[in-house]
């Protein structure tokens, strides 16, 4: 699947943060990696939305706690 412009890929994000809003961070991941398909100009802003409407901060290399 290829997002062609942010709009999509902020409804995608909207959709699973609503659902996966009070679980573990790593379903969080998931939700960013849905979005990994993005172009490289939209994706900080992709991952500002999602950890915005998710609760969770950015997942960083190395943090699985």
């Amino acid at each position: 699947m290829v997002y062609k412009n942010k709009k999509e890929v902020q409804i995608i994000i909207i959709c699973y943060s609503c659902f996966f809003n009070s679980l573990h961070a790593d379903v969080a991941e998931l939700v960013y990696a849905l979005a990994s398909e993005a172009s490289e100009s939209n994706l900080l802003e992709v991952q500002i939305l999602s950890s915005a409407l998710s609760g969770f901060p950015p997942p960083t290399a190395g943090n699985h706690a």
